[in-house]
């Protein structure tokens, strides 16, 4: 779950080469989570080591699907929304 709030942040990374800052709301997801999920870790410092290690498994990802990633978004540039078909179409090809 807080792979997919750190994925929207680490794509712009990746495909545009920075950010915007944007992701406020994503944190509060974040900062939420770690009661939702009840986090075994020992304080603040064992819980940002534990998000640092997701930020970089979600960057991993990010990057092996980046191909995919840029097709869905350019189809959404010009498209605005997407059918799930048109989704998996792009993503399989």
């Amino acid at each position: 779950m807080v792979m997919t709030f750190m994925a929207g942040i680490e794509a712009e990374n990746e495909c545009l080469g920075g950010n915007c800052g944007g992701d406020y709301w994503d944190q509060v997801e974040i900062a939420k989570a770690r009661d939702e999920i009840n986090y075994p870790g020992d304080g603040d410092e064992a819980w940002f080591d534990y998000l640092d290690r997701l930020r970089a498994k979600t960057r991993g990802l990010v990057r092996r699907h980046r191909n995919k990633i840029e097709r869905v978004a350019m189809a959404l540039q010009t498209r605005k929304t997407l059918t799930a078909e048109e989704i998996d179409s792009l993503l399989a090809s």
